[in-house]
């Protein structure tokens, strides 16, 4: 177990990973915690006038902080899904057991790594889209789930209904899962008997909770009746399926899919903020962009403009339209610049192997 230490302000270095949130006099949190420090936050701090923070014991770090973990768990992880998928496509049969019992450890290991939502940004997602949109919602579903406060038993099941909210995919025809263009309505209809289809996979197995089988049943249902299969409303849908529903969306708008470009995570964030009081669970919401807000806050962006700059403060409000840094050394804030956007992250070099 790491260990806490407290240390002044002066003493902070770049890199330093907070052990507790740095709070405003007010109460407000600046920085949460588990965010590795840059630079430009330390200024920050300055400026706020933080005499001290608490820092994990560097040498004390466990392995699974590093993100060269996070990417050997997340490859073997996709290799798991794909055979898992392969088998469901070709001979209808679903190893659950064995989801549950290796891949969802995997899962787990990666939510504990720091930045973890940046760390799957990295990704390089290579081969089928729906494997690893499979493996990137568990992953979002394990990291939401521990903010929302779910442990043990609930936050497994709640892993493994990110993983299997698509299995009923592996029944639909590949060339319409893969197709480049906007699907017809015929093709659409076909599409979301995918939840269906995967409550008859799961029927075969004797080890699914029915906490698992209502989330991947019901995760495109929507809070105010407009979703699907059933229409459900409010509280008929299962808080698992509510979790699920933001993760899935996040994790589709934020990476390429065959029919559409991805978009920024600042702009899936105000996406999310748009349909979070009807839609989208209002606290589940609250909770993601809230905590999404210190993950990607020190991190390297593009601008729309081609500029390079750095995230230096994110707004207590759900806009997403941070200050950044750039690399001149001049200080913009988003917001009051109507035709500058963040086009995409800058993510670091993955420690994936080629």
């Amino acid at each position: 177990m790491a260990k806490k230490k407290r240390i002044d302000l002066r003493h902070a270095k770049s890199g330093m990973v907070l052990a507790a949130p740095v709070l405003s006099e007010n109460g407000r949190v600046i920085i949460n915690e588990d965010v590795a420090l840059t630079e430009a936050m330390l200024q920050n701090l300055a400026t706020w006038q933080i005499p001290a923070i608490s820092i994990w014991d560097e040498e004390e770090l466990p392995r699974q902080f590093s993100a060269t973990h996070f990417a050997d768990e997340y490859d073997n992880t996709v290799q798991l899904v794909d055979s898992a998928f392969a088998s469901m496509r070709f001979c209808g049969e679903l190893p659950l057991a064995e989801m549950q019992q290796n891949v969802v450890g995997s899962v787990l290991q990666m939510t504990e790594t720091i930045g973890a939502m940046h760390h799957l940004h990295a990704m390089r997602r290579l081969g089928e889209y729906t494997i690893h949109h499979s493996v990137g919602v568990s992953v979002i579903c394990g990291v939401l789930g521990k903010w929302l406060g779910y442990e043990g038993t609930a936050l497994r099941d709640l892993v493994l209904a990110g993983l299997l909210h698509d299995i009923g995919k592996t029944q639909i025809p590949e060339e319409l899962i893969a197709k480049p263009e906007k699907l017809t309505d015929e093709e659409m209809a076909q599409m979301k008997q995918h939840s269906a289809l995967a409550i008859e996979l799961l029927r075969k197995t004797e080890t699914a909770t029915m906490d698992v089988v209502l989330a991947i049943l019901q995760h495109h249902e929507r809070m105010d009746g407009s979703g699907y299969p059933n229409k459900l409303r409010g509280d008929q849908i299962h808080p698992y399926a509510r979790i699920l529903a933001v993760a899935d969306l996040y994790d589709a708008v934020t990476n390429d899919r065959p029919f559409q470009p991805k978009i920024s995570p600042f702009s899936a964030a105000r996406l999310i903020a748009g349909d979070m009081y009807d839609k989208l669970d209002t606290a589940t919401s609250a909770t993601f962009l809230e905590h999404l807000r210190d993950q990607f806050t020190g991190c390297q962006v593009q601008l729309s403009d081609g500029r390079m700059a750095e995230v230096i403060l994110i707004g207590s409000d759900y806009t997403f339209h941070p200050v950044v840094k750039t690399q001149d050394g001049k200080f913009v804030d988003i917001g009051r610049n109507p035709k500058l956007k963040i086009a995409q992250l800058a993510v670091p070099d993955s420690p994936q192997q080629a």
